[in-house]
């Protein structure tokens, strides 16, 4: 309860208005709404559209009342009421059995199937097929893979969740020492706790570098005949990234910092940096 007293928006005092849209939003019974649904319910309360469209919106969605994404242009005409209805739709995909068995690819076309009817027995509408999808992106769960072919549409998802734990065969070992006129970067985290997920959103955040070699803890990137490895070893509690290249530098900036703003939502994570020594 202490820890709770200073979380942000805690104690803060509310107009009469802001607390008359949300007592009416509770009381509706679907799911989501439109953008236009919500700002006619704002209009009703005297809330202005600025007001409704920004602070209110912003704090409803920061304290779990409803999601609202303003910014998205896949997401932003769905106010969703029932965030719980959302979070089940969700776990239809990550407890698929058969996106598991297909080491974490989702066919696009098995979407109607895993997606038939909620708790309830209704049926989703095929209309928020590609809203669940963008939502799943937005919580780091999944991201679209790109069509074999330009300018055709993807067909697919890959979710990190369900990959398999083992490595592919196809993985080469990382050489020992590089190879004549590239350098090697290595960087190891430690962890007081290895805390979940982290391979998963790492995954999905650097999918523009995937190089299609990727398991449960682990994964190779590529940019610009630069290689990357990143592994995490729960039992020792670890994660090695090991960047190779002419001037893999950038690249392993990139990285860290990706993998820094993840562990970064782990307040009291104690994580040690080291950095390998290259002495003979």
């Amino acid at each position: 309860m202490l820890q709770a007293s200073h979380l942000p928006l805690m104690g803060q005092p509310w107009p009469q208005s802001w607390l008359a849209v949300e007592q009416t939003l509770q009381t509706h019974p679907e799911h989501h709404i439109s953008a236009g649904s919500y700002m006619h319910c704002c209009s009703e309360n005297k809330v202005e559209a600025f007001v409704a469209k920004g602070t209110l919106g912003n704090y409803l969605h920061d304290l779990g009342k409803i999601l609202y994404f303003r910014d998205d242009y896949v997401l932003c005409n769905l106010i969703v009421l029932k965030p719980n209805w959302v979070t089940k739709a969700i776990s239809l995909v990550l407890t698929d059995e058969a996106v598991s068995k297909a080491r974490g690819i989702l066919h696009h076309s098995e979407l109607p199937r895993i997606w038939a009817t909620d708790e309830q027995g209704c049926s989703y509408d095929p209309y928020l097929y590609p809203v669940f999808l963008r939502l799943m992106e937005r919580f780091d769960l999944s991201y679209q893979i790109e069509a074999d072919t330009p300018n055709d549409h993807t067909t697919r998802s890959l979710v990190p969740q369900l990959l398999p734990y083992k490595p592919p065969t196809t993985l080469q070992p990382w050489p020992k020492a590089p190879a004549n006129g590239q350098t090697q970067l290595e960087m190891v985290y430690r962890f007081d706790f290895v805390p979940a997920g982290i391979m998963s959103w790492f995954i999905v955040r650097t999918h523009r570098y995937s190089r299609d070699l990727h398991w449960r803890e682990g994964v190779t990137l590529g940019y610009q005949d630069h290689q990357a490895r990143v592994e995490l070893n729960p039992m020792l509690r670890e994660l090695r990234l090991l960047v190779a290249g002419v001037q893999p530098h950038n690249f392993f900036t990139i990285l860290m910092h990706t993998v820094d703003v993840i562990l970064a939502r782990f307040q009291g994570l104690v994580i040690r940096r080291e950095i390998p020594c290259i002495c003979h």
